[in-house]
């Protein structure tokens, strides 16, 4: 528009998993997303279902801000009863929502906590998930929040990256 570039996005994403080692396995997740001359106020959002489990889902949000997230999970291998396969989750998570309109400064927020997985696969190939988690920052006192839903908190496939994106907004964008 007259010449400048507008509403200007870029989004970095890595995500890694271990080989299963018996016991389970690692996996993680980093994704950056930073805007430019956002004329349509974006907002961005973080917590809860979307990064940082251990909040309030949407608690940190600002309008054309960027955001960082990154997640590592310890997951147990599925154990197995009749048909139904239950698992265990450990996680760390991290992120912030910075700069934008408010110009909020960079301070990276910490979670950690524990979750249950389980899946029905003769009646659907998503997993169930409950997590439990805590902020560990010292930005709060003692919250424990509960967060729900089915897919994994961090995808591994791009199956899942996609499907992830759709249900909570993954790129985190509510125009």
């Amino acid at each position: 528009e007259s010449g400048d570039w507008l509403n200007q996005q870029l989004l970095t994403k890595a995500r890694v998993a271990s080989p299963s080692f018996g016991v389970g396995r690692l996996v993680a997740r980093f994704d950056w997303l930073t805007q430019v001359n956002d004329t349509t106020n974006n907002l961005v959002v973080l917590g809860g279902s979307n990064g940082l489990r251990g909040y309030p889902s949407g608690i940190f949000q600002a309008t054309g801000a960027n955001r960082v997230r990154g997640d590592l999970e310890a997951r147990s291998a599925p154990v197995v009863w009749h048909y139904f396969h239950g698992g265990l989750v450990l996680f760390y998570d991290l992120g912030d929502v910075y700069g934008g309109r408010e110009l909020d400064p960079f301070i990276l927020k910490h979670t950690v906590g524990f979750g249950v997985r389980g899946l029905l696969p003769q009646f659907n190939r998503e997993v169930f998930r409950l997590d439990v988690g805590v902020p560990v920052d010292g930005s709060t006192g003692f919250m424990l929040r509960i967060s729900g839903g089915t897919g994994q908190s961090v995808p591994l496939t791009a199956r899942e990256d996609a499907q992830f994106d759709a249900s909570v907004g993954g790129l985190a964008l509510q125009p």
